[in-house]
């Protein structure tokens, strides 16, 4: 934010000052001090107004085609206005209309000045209108709301007279040609005349005057930046591709407590005095009495298409999808998709113990001539390993001295979703997700009966004995003290089963209500927890949509976050996001949709705050027809998998994919309302309002009057107008019928053009008209270009900037050219560098401030900087 404050100037602003001391010879315009010259286009935000090369003194750029309630907003120059009383204001304007002069529209609105216009003959045919106004002394952020359109606007300045005589409430109008130009000492500055001299290049020597050093380089860059589709236009992005992580915890952070973050987790045993633990991309270990947690093997997701089973030390292992964990105190047997990984705790050596691994099957044989389809749990009796083997419907028996894999228990009609298994030595104890029940296995003769929930099918969350209780997709299992516990994932609750009785109870959470409070016993809120573990009386339970550990201490039933968090705010990597989608700015702070948080997050760009804005924070981990829609105040409102973001200045616009509605947020307030669409129901339909309806709107941008849609399921570019919600269709199909080629994911604009992203090009669509091309794409050696999996863009008007699966890419839009400016193609990762020494996992939403990109790097949960 730049500060301009008389005050605190030196002794070049005193010569700056002395520069603009007025003498013209009309009886309005008298000796002055200036204290603020703003030029027209350094607005923080604007409605409906773009930009042209200017004819006037000075070179550089005007604010045109300006209509009835067009407006420009200066909120990021903040003018000190050092005491109160009368002011010397002159606007150098062509045209004809008439406009007001006010406080921004973000901070309040007074009005200051209603100015006429009389015609100048020519849009390019420059005069200046100076009059007199009434300021308070302080700080202030002004704007301009045209009345009447028709006028182009070049610049404003703010001068206080030496003295104040009754002519000076008149209007003074004086025109300038070139030849008439006055001349200054100073070239550099504003010369006596009402007309400043302004480098094309350059900004004036006053817009870089500032109070804040840290924006000072921010503001002095350019004169012509401007805040249009969602990101700072105007000038060409110079930057040394440094790439860092500005924002978010990344996916497999380790640390101690809330410092990591759990991604995943699935399971967890205990062996010794650590516990170790199943999440997304391997094994991580906790040192139980610290929570210190560290990444004991695998960590990375590698590339795609060698993403397990890859054996190896420590992190050169990779894994596809580990669900259960077990151990014989020497080693850790790991159920990894259709594979079992055993694991050397003493070396971290990583080798596949059984199952082929090239894909499912029911096969028995000696190790990885063996065949699985989605393993889930796994337990040890002695010398023999027992696994789920979820989707064969099964329970297959492992022979740890030899690596013999056999059936132990297939039976469709009775087990139809084997999920947990645990044994007290002499039986296995199964948790049937599908049939929702206990299933009890005799290990010496396979005889299986349901000991616990309805037999078949029937989900719910009653308390009882035996097939009386409901369950409703339980999941993990453990023994203990004659008792079984169960995490029943459905109710989002922790149940306890007596052998000796069948008696089953809900000892943590309540059924029907998620969350992430520790508590006593029900009164604690669980999302989604899986599995679990016991050890020295407290029970460990992995709450996989929370990304945390909780532990409850059985003598007192108290639930406490262990280790992990969920989606919280804080600096930079202390803040947590959840496949943040969409990224957009106003030159001071980024907008994120955290789609998978169901939340918009905002950024200080300053120094990396982060906070939520809008969006129920107990959203997460809800079934995606369980989540809501409603309009409201901050986290009063809800969003359902948020993608699409961009910006006014004022107001965010958010496609909420999964409500199929475009919703707005006043950024002041965080006062969300929808605006198009209807919640709930999905259509490829133009309409008014709620009458419209959206199938899949993923990318969003704005002109400053009108959002544009990107709706990849309708196969079309929608047009929103922001004053009326009319929604009509401008590109694409108009009726959701397939149209090869067009399933547009990403969009952006430089207010005369829209481009999108779909597949591995990249349309133009001219918005006057609708016409769409296909930029030819090309790399500096002119072969073709293509895209493999392009998520996101955005543009600096002279280039567009794409995301694309592992790389960020510069499209020269005059040229079609393209050049990687960070990540390594199809090599997937999340470390910062420089250029292709940096690397991405699925990049998604990108814009620019003027001076770097930011990045939703969504997979691994941050925001990269490129700079």
């Amino acid at each position: 934010m730049t500060f301009i404050n008389f005050c605190r100037y030196s002794v070049s602003a005193f010569l700056i000052a002395l520069s603009s001391i007025s003498f013209a010879a009309s009886s309005s315009s008298i000796p002055s001090t200036l204290i603020s010259l703003i030029q027209a286009e350094a607005y923080t935000a604007q409605g409906g107004t773009t930009q042209e090369v200017t004819t006037d003194i000075g070179g550089g750029f005007n604010v045109t085609n300006i209509s009835n309630n067009d407006w420009l907003s200066y909120l990021g120059t903040v003018v000190n206005i050092p005491t109160s009383g009368a002011y010397q204001i002159t606007y150098r304007v062509a045209g004809s209309g008439s406009f007001r002069f006010k406080e921004s529209k973000e901070t309040g609105g007074t009005i200051y000045d209603s100015v006429s216009i009389p015609a100048t003959g020519g849009g390019q045919n420059w005069v200046s209108i100076t009059r007199t106004i009434n300021l308070t002394a302080g700080n202030h952020n002004f704007g301009i709301v045209a009345s009447i359109g028709g006028f182009n606007i070049n610049w404003f300045k703010i001068e206080k007279p030496w003295y104040t005589n009754s002519s000076s409430s008149k209007s003074s109008i004086s025109s300038f040609t070139p030849s008439s130009k006055p001349k200054s000492s100073l070239s550099s500055l504003p010369n006596s005349s009402s007309s400043p001299q302004r480098s094309k290049s350059s900004t004036s020597s006053l817009r870089s005057l500032s109070s804040n050093s840290s924006f000072l380089s921010r503001s002095s860059t350019s004169s012509a930046t401007y805040l249009m589709g969602g990101a700072i236009q105007g000038k060409p992005l110079n930057i040394a591709t440094v790439v860092s992580t500005f924002a978010g915890k990344p996916l497999g952070a380790d640390g101690a407590g809330a410092a990591a973050r759990l991604e995943g987790i699935t399971a967890m045993v205990r062996v010794g005095t650590n516990l170790y633990v199943t999440t997304q991309l391997g094994v991580r270990k906790i040192v139980i009495a610290t929570g210190e947690v560290t990444t004991f093997v695998g960590g990375n997701y590698g590339n795609f298409t060698e993403r397990g089973p890859v054996d190896g030390v420590g992190a050169e292992a990779l894994f596809h999808g580990p669900k259960g964990i077990t151990s014989d105190g020497t080693s850790l047997y790991v159920t990894d998709t259709n594979t079992i990984r055993k694991v050397d705790i003493a070396t971290r050596t990583v080798t596949t113990f059984a199952g082929s691994g090239d894909g499912a099957g029911l096969a028995d044989g000696g190790g990885r001539g063996a065949d699985f389809y989605g393993l889930s749990g796994i337990t040890i009796v002695g010398n023999t390993l027992y696994a789920a083997d979820t989707y064969n419907r099964a329970i297959r028996k492992i022979d740890i001295a030899t690596g013999q894999v056999t059936t132990f228990v297939r039976d469709l009609n009775n087990l139809e979703g084997p999920r947990g298994i645990t044994t007290d030595g002499q039986n296995l104890y199964v948790t049937d997700a599908s049939f929702g029940n206990i299933r009890k296995i005799v290990i010496a003769t396979g005889a299986m009966t349901t000991i616990a929930g309805a037999v078949k099918y029937v989900s719910g969350s009653v308390d009882g004995v035996g097939v009386n209780a409901r369950f409703s997709g339980p999941t993990g299992i453990t023994y203990y003290d004659s008792n079984l516990y169960v995490t029943d994932s459905g109710n989002n609750t922790i149940r306890k089963v007596v052998l000796a009785t069948g008696d089953v109870t809900t000892i943590a959470g309540t059924a029907g209500f998620s969350g992430a409070e520790d508590n006593l016993g029900k009164a604690a809120r669980f999302s989604k927890p899986i599995g679990l573990t016991i050890s020295d009386g407290e029970i460990y339970i992995a709450d996989s949509d929370n990304q945390t550990i909780r532990k409850m201490t059985l003598s007192t039933s108290q639930v406490s976050t262990y280790s992990g968090r969920a989606s919280d705010d804080g600096i930079g990597s202390n803040a947590d996001f959840d496949t943040p989608f969409g990224v957009t700015t106003d030159g001071n702070h980024l907008y994120v949709a955290d789609s998978e948080s169901h939340l918009i997050r905002k950024i200080t760009l300053s120094d990396g705050d982060v906070s939520t804005i809008a969006g129920n924070p107990y959203a997460k981990g809800q079934p995606r027809d369980f989540i809501g829609s409603s309009d409201g105040v901050g986290t009063a409102a809800e969003f359902n998998t948020p993608q699409g973001i961009t910006t006014d200045g004022e107001n965010l616009y958010v496609a909420d994919s999964s409500n199929y509605t475009i919703r707005k947020i006043v950024i002041a307030t965080g006062a969300v309302s929808t605006i198009a669409g209807l919640a709930k129901t999905s259509g490829c339909v133009d309409g008014i309002g709620a009458g419209a309806r959206f199938e899949d709107p993923i990318g969003i941008t704005t002109d400053g009057k009108n959002l544009f849609v990107a709706d990849r399921s309708c196969y079309n570019v929608r047009k929103i107008v922001i004053a009326t919600g009319a929604v009509t269709t401008i590109a694409g199909s108009l009726d959701g019928s397939f149209v090869s080629g067009f399933s547009p994911s990403a969009i952006t604009t430089d207010s005369k053009n829209v481009y999108v992203v779909n597949g591995g090009v990249v349309r133009k669509i001219v918005i006057s008209t609708g016409a769409m091309t296909v930029l030819t794409l090309r790399d500096s050696s002119g072969a073709n270009e293509y895209f493999y999996y392009a998520k996101g863009i955005t543009t600096d008007g002279t280039n567009l900037y794409v995301t694309d699966e592992t790389t960020v890419r510069k499209v020269v839009i005059a040229t079609g050219e393209v050049t990687r400016l960070a990540g390594i193609p199809r090599v997937f990762g999340k470390a910062d560098g420089i250029g292709t020494a940096a690397t991405f996992t699925f990049p998604a939403g990108i814009t620019t401030d003027g001076f770097s990109l930011f990045v939703a790097d969504s997979l691994y949960g941050t925001i990269r900087k490129i700079q």
